[in-house]
C-alpha cells in the first residue's frame, strides 16, 4: 500500500478507530505517515489551548481518592461494639435456643421414628429377604422363611415380642435340616428361642449350627409395606411370584388372600395358596401330576377347571413364562386352617405326591 492509499485511513488511526491491517502495517513503517500523525496530535494540542484560554470559568482541581473497600468497612463494622434494643437482643437469644433444640430432636426422631421395623435377613449366598414387623399390630409382628441354605435346610421365624425406644427385643428360632425334608415353620414352636436387643440401623448376628450365621439389618417404617421382598416389578428368570392372590371363578369371587406373599426364584419348587372353603392350590412353573396348564399373562392366571372359567389376579406380574400349572386340591384342609388362608411354597420332591393328597405343604404361614 502506498501513501496516498493511507492517507485517508491516518486521521482514522489517530482518532482510535480500526483501520485495515494493510494500512496499519504501511503507516508503522512509512516516516511520511508517522510525521502526519504527529502533525494531527499537535493541531489537536493547539485546539485544546485555544479553547482553554477562551474559557471563562475556571476549571476545578482534580483530587484523586482512593476508593474504600466495601467488604473490609463492613468487616471492620462488625467488629466494632453496637448498640440495639434490649428486646431484640432477647428473642435473638430465643431464636439460637429454638434452633438448637430443633436440631436435636430431628436427630433423635432420625432413630426411632415409625412403628414398623423392616428387617433384611441374609442367608448364606441367598438373595437378601425382607421381613416387616408391626410394633402395634400383633398379627404382623412374625415373619417365617424355609429354603435351601448352603447344601442344607434351613427354617426360622423371627417374632417381635416388645420395643423399649429404639430398639426392639426380637424372638429367633431356627432349625437346619438335611435337604427337602418335610417340614413347616409351626413345627418351629418347640425349638428354644433366642432372644435379641436390636436397634435398627446396626447389625445383628444370629450364629446357625452348621452354615454360616444369619445376617440381620434393618430401619424404621412409618406404614407397613404393601409388600416385601422385591421393589422391582420385573420377574427375573425362573421366577414365579404370588403376591395378594385374588381367586375368581366365573365372576364370583371365592378367595381373597389379601398381603400373601409368595416369591421363588427355583424352577423346580411351587407356590401353596390355601383358600377356606375352596381348598388349595399348587402353582408352579413346571408340569405337575394331575395339573392343569394355565395362561399366564401380566398379573393373571387363566385356567378351566370343570367347565368355570378361573382366574387368579395378583398384585404384580407373576412370571416371565407365558404358561404355568395348577394343581387344585378342593378337599384339602390343613388342621390349624385359619379364617383367611394360609400360604407358603413346597419342594419339587412333594409335586408328584399332589394329585393323592399325600403332600404336605413345606411353609405353611398364617
Amino acid at each position: 500500500m502506498k501513501c496516498d492509499e493511507a492517507s485517508e485511513y491516518v486521521s482514522a488511526l489517530y482518532d482510535g478507530d480500526l483501520i485495515p491491517p494493510p494500512a496499519a502495517e504501511h503507516i508503522g513503517s512509512c516516516a511520511a505517515c508517522k510525521v502526519r500523525i504527529g502533525e494531527y496530535a499537535q493541531m489537536g494540542a493547539e485546539l485544546r489551548k485555544v479553547a482553554c484560554l477562551e474559557t471563562l470559568t475556571t476549571a476545578p482541581r482534580r483530587q484523586w481518592t482512593r476508593e474504600r473497600n466495601a467488604f473490609a468497612a463492613y468487616w471492620q463494622k462488625g467488629w466494632e461494639s453496637m448498640r440495639i434494643p434490649r428486646l431484640a437482643f432477647v428473642m435473638l437469644i430465643v431464636c439460637i435456643v429454638a434452633l438448637g433444640s430443633t436440631l436435636a430432636m430431628v436427630r433423635v426422631r432420625a432413630h426411632n421414628s415409625g412403628v414398623v421395623v423392616l428387617l433384611t435377613v441374609t442367608t448364606g449366598e441367598n438373595k437378601p429377604s425382607e421381613c416387616a414387623l408391626s410394633t402395634v399390630d400383633k398379627r404382623d409382628s412374625s415373619c417365617g422363611f424355609l429354603g435351601d441354605v448352603e447344601h442344607n435346610m434351613l427354617v426360622y421365624t423371627i417374632d417381635l415380642l416388645k420395643r423399649d425406644g429404639d430398639r426392639v427385643q426380637l424372638g429367633i428360632r431356627t432349625k437346619v435340616l438335611p435337604p427337602k425334608t418335610p417340614y413347616t415353620t409351626n413345627d418351629l414352636a418347640t425349638e428354644p428361642q433366642q432372644l435379641f436387643w436390636f436397634e435398627p440401623g446396626s447389625t445383628l448376628l444370629v450364629e446357625v449350627p452348621v452354615i454360616s450365621p444369619i445376617i440381620i439389618k434393618g430401619n424404621w417404617l412409618d406404614h407397613m409395606p404393601a409388600f416385601t421382598g422385591t421393589h422391582d416389578m420385573d420377574p427375573g428368570p425362573e421366577e414365579l411370584r404370588i403376591v395378594s392372590p385374588l381367586l375368581l371363578r366365573g365372576n364370583d369371587v371365592v378367595g381373597d388372600m389379601e398381603g400373601a406373599s409368595v416369591m421363588l426364584d427355583k424352577q423346580n419348587w411351587a407356590a401353596w395358596v390355601y383358600y377356606p372353603g375352596q381348598g388349595s392350590y399348587l402353582i408352579s412353573l413346571v408340569r405337575m401330576q394331575g395339573g392343569i396348564e394355565a395362561k399366564a399373562e401380566l398379573n393373571r392366571i387363566s385356567f378351566q377347571e370343570a367347565g368355570s372359567s378361573c382366574v387368579l389376579i395378583t398384585g404384580t406380574p407373576i412370571s416371565r413364562a407365558r404358561r404355568v400349572w395348577v394343581v387344585h386340591k378342593p378337599d384339602f384342609d390343613p388342621n390349624n386352617s385359619s379364617q383367611n388362608g394360609k400360604y407358603g411354597f413346597t419342594a419339587s420332591l412333594m409335586l408328584n405326591q399332589a394329585a393323592s393328597g399325600e403332600w404336605v405343604p413345606a411353609n405353611p404361614t398364617n
